[in-house]
């Protein structure tokens, strides 16, 4: 598993949290409490499908090439494995912040998005997969109240370049997959090898990002507008304050989030109290 944290890039990954690339045949997380953000799930076409069940009432089987979006907010607990057990789940979890003024909400899934609804561009040797993208009003359909945010799937041919523009303000993070490219911005250029993160923006102007490839190459692109709020985070609850981690803390050990635990060899959710 490769795991990536905002903690490491000085803010520059904001509103993302950090994601996890995972690659497993047993059990991939095991149950924790999440708060504070969404989770998003993202299956490759290499994957096998992949059970994610939580106390907020998803329980469901994602298929290669699927999304899937649930907001933690103000908390719940959650698992999720390959399906069935000994096959390669190979997918991403993605954390994403949530303004502190709605991280009290009952948590909830907003979208289970099917392969076929999703978006696919193809131009000159570029494939593009549009998993989430903001609209006109620079919201993001799947949950309206949410700021703006974009998440690309790309897939760039040897010698062949992907060109996009960040709006002002904005940050970005690419994680180069496989391949090797040489990425441009409107003064600098980097090169990246596979397993790399970087993360920018911020910039007062629009800011032409170039992708070119220097062999077949896969990459992962978030864009959005930083939520700019300070969070403080156990594991995978990420809140407003200390004292609302603390809440959070207490909700989860109190059962207030519910529990899943073991029984029978079969995962079975313990409802909140």
């Amino acid at each position: 598993m490769v795991k990536v944290r905002a903690s490491s890039f000085d803010g520059l990954m904001d509103p993302l949290l950090g994601f996890e690339h995972f690659k497993m045949s047993t059990q991939a997380f095991r149950p924790r409490p999440y708060a504070g953000m969404s989770i998003i799930t993202y299956l490759f076409n290499d994957s096998a499908p992949y059970h994610i069940l939580d106390t907020a009432g998803t329980d469901l089987l994602l298929q290669p090439e699927c999304l899937s979006w649930t907001r933690a907010t103000k908390g719940l607990v959650r698992t999720a494995s390959p399906k069935p057990e000994g096959r390669f789940s190979h997918g991403l979890q993605i954390l994403l912040d949530i303004p502190g003024k709605r991280k009290q909400l009952d948590p909830k899934t907003l979208a289970h998005i099917e392969a076929r609804s999703i978006p696919e561009r193809v131009d000159h040797g570029v494939n593009i997969r549009v998993l989430i993208n903001h609209d006109e009003d620079g919201r993001t359909p799947i949950d309206s109240q949410q700021q703006a945010f974009t998440f690309l799937h790309i897939t760039i041919a040897n010698g062949e370049n992907f060109v996009c523009d960040l709006p002002i303000g904005w940050n970005a993070t690419a994680h180069l997959l496989s391949g090797a490219v040489r990425m441009q911005t409107n003064t600098d250029i980097s090169y990246l090898s596979a397993g790399v993160t970087v993360a920018l923006g911020e910039s007062s102007f629009v800011e032409r990002l170039s992708f070119i490839a220097h062999a077949q190459s896969e990459l992962l692109f978030f864009s959005g507008l930083p939520i700019q709020e300070q969070t403080y985070n156990s594991g995978t609850m990420f809140m407003s304050s200390t004292e609302d981690l603390g809440r959070a803390i207490a909700d989860y050990e109190e059962g207030k989030m519910g529990f899943i635990t073991l029984i029978e060899g079969r995962w079975q959710i313990i409802p909140p109290v």
